[in-house]
């Protein structure tokens, strides 16, 4: 089965179900973001994230971690999105906890 007609099917599967049943579909989503990925990570992929930050965010279903880089002349700039980035996460509800 290929992966353009997984990702077809999925979607039509998503927009049935967000007409019939919006919780189970929103919950079926919410799996699916939160699923760790079965592949390991590439050597390129695995140096790109050691060169940033790592933090993570806690949410309802666990830590969700993420990884922030320094722009080269930007210091500014790179407070300006971590103060937004520590708006929005406010008001959604999420912790932010550095680690790393």
């Amino acid at each position: 089965m290929t992966t353009g007609f997984k990702l077809m099917a999925l979607r039509a599967t998503f927009r049935a179900m967000g007409r019939m049943a919006p919780g189970t579909a929103a919950r079926w989503a919410e799996e699916l973001f939160f699923r760790p990925r079965k592949a390991q990570p590439r050597a390129n992929e695995e140096e790109f994230l050691t060169s940033g930050r790592r933090f993570s965010f806690q949410s309802s279903r666990g830590a969700l971690a993420a990884w922030t880089w320094a722009l080269p002349g930007r210091g500014g700039h790179r407070c300006w999105c971590r103060r937004k980035a520590s708006a929005i996460t406010r008001s959604c509800g999420i912790r932010e906890s550095l680690s790393g």
